[in-house]
């Protein structure tokens, strides 16, 4: 769904992420916490429905332009842009 899509209109698809972190390479990495979840036969039976922060990271689109809004220069960062991470067990 946001392959190929830049930070600005990644905001319009999903809404403004909880947390934005600039990364060393001159990328940013945006997290939604508990945005979404696991779904469907790729992941083990006791996995799926398991609730999942959603981070995308972003680098430089390499078109050497400068936008108007930053946000237009950053992409998706190619096949490994989209993962998720798993929120700690509660104690």
């Amino acid at each position: 769904m946001v392959t190929g899509k830049t930070a600005a209109e990644v905001e319009r698809i999903l809404g403004k992420p909880d947390s934005r972190e600039s990364m060393v390479m001159s990328g940013e990495r945006w997290i939604w916490w508990n945005y979404t979840y696991l779904d469907g036969n790729n992941y083990a039976p006791e996995e799926r429905g398991r609730v999942v922060h959603l981070e995308i990271v972003f680098e430089p689109d390499g078109s050497g332009a400068r936008a108007a809004n930053p946000r237009t220069e950053l992409r998706v960062g190619g096949p490994l842009g989209v993962s998720y991470t798993l929120p700690k067990e509660a104690m």
